[in-house]
């Protein structure tokens, strides 16, 4: 379920997944992920009509409601945000 591209954002976001910093050195971010942990999570939708850029949702058995109490929230930020 994690996301997949950047360009997207579509998915769950694990703990430690996200830190900010303008390095693009790999050990540097490594070593700042380890300093000083993220311990954020969450999951990241969009519209869930795009084709291109599809959400990403757990099963309906697994996290019943989950989806539609999510795209219901989508609605209202979304209405609010015009």
């Amino acid at each position: 379920m994690a996301w997949e591209d950047p360009r997207a954002n579509r998915g769950y976001v694990s703990i430690g997944r996200e830190q900010v910093t303008q390095s693009a050195d790999p050990d540097e971010i490594a070593a700042l992920r380890e300093k000083t942990p993220d311990y954020k999570e969450s999951m990241e939708i969009g519209r869930d009509w795009d084709t291109v850029w599809k959400n990403r949702w757990p099963s309906e058995s697994l996290v019943p409601g989950f989806k539609q109490r999510m795209l219901d929230f989508y609605e209202v930020c979304s209405s609010r945000s015009q």
